[in-house]
């Protein structure tokens, strides 16, 4: 066990001014004073309540209306205990999920150093297993990472390597406040819909700390040519708006191209069981027509937290497409995920089939996702829900919800419709922020695209210049003018094999430029000493490879960077770790061309530079890479 009794994880003194808020809100939004709670059970009581508010710092008010509300619909013992649990879940050994970036930086550093203690006076396989020992006193699971490093050493260096548990103490604390606000009813329509307002305040701060890292980031490639990583995030899809446009003109190919073939759509919302919900809304009845007035707690919540539901719905569809592909079902299309009102999370589909295929495709979406709490009441009706869509009005029905979780522009929330009563009298472009902070703290990948091509082949010839071969040309310049159906046409259709296309990714060894010598340098470890991964450098047809990233980068270290460079450095990669899971492969844009951007240039200096034909490729080159 570590001592923290000397370290930066104490209440700190804004904690406890948190703490001792004079105000807090019921989740009935009624705004109570704190000296309403003295009257709930007994002085011991009272001293008893504000040492664990005091712990609590952001979550203060959360947990005294949780305090409240039991010790009104129970009693005071029963709020005590509750308290005791709600504790249990805001600390593990000492460290506190509401923890401040300089707190968790301080420690993810200690425990490096713990580590390569570990390592330093202990087998391997000892080492390894003290490591993952020490992560488990604060909740942290390496199982994926164990699973996917077989290098022993390269492991083990990984643990010594405090960035790494950095990521998994921020991940792991901004999951975990966003599914114990969600339980305690700080996440619904009436109070903040789809994530909780200590969490948007928190994703807000980490936003705002973000555009200054990134200002202050500068990269600079082999001509001389700087720029910020901000420039470049302005300009590529972590971009909410330059999101939307690219999904939308990816989801207009796919309408397009159904129609050519004679597809229809298929819309399918996916959604778990009822049990699964923390909240229900209480309608009142307008004829036809019901308006939501009130949220009250589900009484037969089982705990489940806004990702193992998504784990769920994503282990359902594996089922679905297992059995589609079975029944020789071809789809393609794509997904949206998205919250309800209380931050559970539900799916949209929207896939293209043949007219025959269609009844099949809605027997066996219907199997799977009764298969479990069959009986519970309203599951036929609320479960699942399908729309046979044609051509545009398929397209309508899926730029709503792009929409409506990337910049909210366009949405009418103003009229209810009936249909998605939760969008009724919200702000869109504030709830696409909520959305934001709820996918990014939950780990949750908000879209996908369902098909045989990768959205990164299509980025890719986007930054190739000029063709000679007529059918490279062909396939580039559709990918330039953001003609999706006719990209997928060129490149076989939707439904050749990836084994039979003639055009495809190109991958290669890393490559470094030695600024000293000159040199192009391969690659061939990663910084923890196992065999690095080949990256793409273009696409490959006929047996021949085009280049498309010819430069090399370098982080251009500044005196204001010098002063935190490990912290700013850190930070990036979180950035990068975060978008990750919103957008679908990397890609850089730039110049407007057609309904996208052109990523060839910032400069038409960057075209004398093609003659190289290198690989893009240098220390924290990744950054590039990694913005998808």
């Amino acid at each position: 066990m570590l001592d923290h009794s000397e370290s930066v994880l104490q209440c700190s003194n804004i904690a406890t001014l948190c703490a001792q808020a004079p105000l807090f809100e019921s989740s009935d939004n009624k705004i109570k004073e704190n000296s309403d709670l003295n009257n709930l059970g007994t002085a011991q009581c009272e001293s008893f309540r504000e040492s664990i508010f005091v712990k609590a710092r952001d979550l203060a008010g959360a947990f005294r209306a949780e305090y409240d509300y039991v010790a009104k619909t129970s009693s005071y013992v029963h709020a005590n205990r509750r308290l005791l649990e709600l504790e249990k879940r805001l600390e593990s050994n000492g460290f506190n999920i509401t923890s401040s970036d300089d707190d968790i930086f301080d420690l993810s550093n200690k425990l490096a150093r713990i580590s390569t203690t570990y390592i330093n006076v202990n087998g391997p396989y000892k080492a390894l297993a003290l490591c993952l020992e020490l992560g488990s006193q604060y909740n942290l699971d390496f199982s994926s990472l164990v699973a996917r490093v077989d290098n022993i050493p390269a492991l083990l260096n990984r643990f010594k390597d405090s960035s790494l548990w950095k990521r998994k103490l921020s991940a792991l604390c901004r999951s975990d406040i966003q599914a114990l606000t969600r339980e305690l009813q700080q996440t619904h329509k009436f109070f903040s819909p789809y994530s909780s307002r200590v969490s948007i305040k928190r994703h807000k701060n980490r936003k705002a700390k973000t555009e200054d890292i990134l200002s202050r980031t500068m990269l600079e490639n082999e001509l001389g040519e700087t720029f910020s990583l901000a420039e470049i995030s302005a300009k590529n899809p972590s971009n909410p708006y330059i999101r939307f446009v690219e999904l939308v003109t990816i989801g207009k190919g796919y309408a397009s191209l159904a129609e050519q073939i004679g597809y229809q759509c298929l819309f399918v919302t996916l959604t778990a069981p009822s049990c699964m919900h923390r909240m229900q809304l209480l309608y009142k009845h307008h004829g036809n027509k019901k308006q939501p007035i009130k949220a009250v707690p589900n009484p037969n919540f089982d705990g489940s937290t806004p990702k193992q539901v998504n784990q769920y719905l994503a282990h359902q569809y594996e089922l679905i497409t297992a059995k589609l592909a079975r029944n020789n079902i071809h789809k393609f299309g794509m997904r949206t995920v998205e919250p309800h009102h209380d931050g559970t999370p539900h799916w949209h589909l929207a896939l293209y089939l043949h007219p025959k295929h269609i009844d099949l495709a809605k027997d066996i979406f219907r199997e799977y996702a009764l298969k479990q709490f069959a009986n519970e009441k309203g599951a036929l009706k609320n479960r699942i829900d399908f729309k046979v869509l044609q051509g545009e009005s398929a397209m309508g029905y899926l730029v709503k919800y792009i929409s409506k979780s990337t910049t909210g522009i366009g949405l009418n929330n103003t009229q209810n419709t009936g249909h998605e009563n939760e969008w009724h009298g919200t702000n869109s472009i504030e709830s696409a922020q909520s959305i934001e902070a709820w996918a990014r703290d939950c780990g949750i990948r908000q879209f996908q695209i369902i098909g045989v091509y990768s959205v990164q082949a299509y980025r890719e010839f986007r930054r190739l210049d000029k063709q000679q071969d007529p059918q490279l040309e062909a396939i580039r310049q559709a990918a330039r003018d953001g003609d999706w159906a006719e990209f997928v046409n060129l490149m076989g259709g939707p439904f050749i094999s990836r084994k039979d296309m003639e055009t495809k990714l190109a991958y290669g060894a890393r490559q470094r430029l030695n600024r000293d010598t000159g040199e192009i340098e391969t690659v061939s470890t990663s910084k923890y000493g196992d065999e690095a991964k080949d990256t793409v450098i273009g696409v490959i047809h006929a047996g021949i490879t085009i280049l498309s990233r010819i430069h090399f980068w370098d982080i251009k270290v500044t005196p204001r960077l010098t002063e935190a460079s490990q912290k700013i450095m850190d930070g990036v990669v979180d950035i990068l770790d975060e978008i990750h899971f919103q957008n679908t492969r990397p890609k850089h844009d730039d110049q407007h061309i057609g309904p996208h951007f052109d990523e060839n240039s910032f400069s038409e200096g960057w075209g004398h530079a093609r003659a190289a034909k290198s690989a893009l490729q240098q220390t924290k080159s990744v950054a590039l890479d990694l913005y998808q």
